[in-house]
């Protein structure tokens, strides 16, 4: 027969017990809508591969719009599942849609979203407003959008192309107090270039209006046989990816 010395000690470990079942339901709990959502963005092909490609077929694309639809309706607030919903809406625009508004109205609302779930990200603003300016989705305030591109913070190298094609996409309209920042971009993705760690400029400089060409060519130099090759590349054109 338990004493009542044993009794006393047996409630508090049956109390911790109890209380560390409860606190692990809980995180399971939390869990789950983020495991499903995530689930569906990624079963059907490798996580490596689970974002936009623009080499995906039209059935691969179309399945992958499903995949992202499907996970943000379990996570809402996720910023890189929204950010990538409407980035592959965007790609859908590319077979023929006949619903390019409705999907355009996708675009929009998930890329803000993402900002909304990450407001101080940089590269959330900048695929906002590249996304806003290149294929004129409604809703977009571009001109603000950049400019909080520009000072929330230095944008990861994948970004600093997004924000400088959209600034270049209107060279009239640069800020003063921007433009430091600008011409700081230029020649990040001019070094990037030279040392083959990124073909950005070459696109950036694809799309650029002829004045913006013109300082793009101003900002880079080209003293090295090494940065003579990337400025042939940059004039002659987008390389494949």
């Amino acid at each position: 027969m338990a004493s009542t010395e044993d009794t006393a000690a047996f409630i508090p470990r049956l109390l911790v017990t109890g209380a560390a079942l409860l606190v692990g339901l809980a995180l399971i709990g939390l869990a789950f809508p983020r495991a499903a959502a995530y689930y569906h963005a990624v079963s059907w092909r490798s996580l490596s591969l689970a974002g936009p490609s623009a080499t995906d077929s039209a059935a691969e694309t179309e399945a992958l719009l499903a995949a992202y639809r499907a996970a943000t309706a379990w996570q809402p607030g996720d910023a890189t599942l929204q950010k990538l919903h409407g980035q592959q809406a965007l790609l859908e625009l590319g077979h023929d849609k006949t619903d390019i508004g409705a999907l355009k109205m996708e675009a929009a609302t998930s890329l803000a979203l993402a900002i909304a779930a990450a407001p101080d990200n940089v590269c959330a603003w900048a695929s906002y407003a590249y996304a806003g300016n290149r294929y004129a989705l409604p809703g977009v305030a571009v001109g603000p959008s950049i400019r909080l591109a520009y000072i929330l913070s230095p944008p990861p190298p994948s970004c600093t192309g997004l924000r400088l094609s959209v600034m270049l996409a209107h060279p009239d309209a640069i800020p003063d107090d921007l433009k430091p920042y600008v011409m700081a971009d230029i020649k990040a993705l001019w070094f990037s270039l030279q040392y083959g760690r990124s073909t950005d400029l070459v696109y950036v400089y694809r799309d650029a209006p002829p004045e913006s060409r013109a300082l793009i060519k101003e900002t880079v130099a080209t003293p090295t046989p090494r940065g003579q090759r990337a400025f042939d590349a940059l004039i002659k054109g987008p390389p494949s990816r």
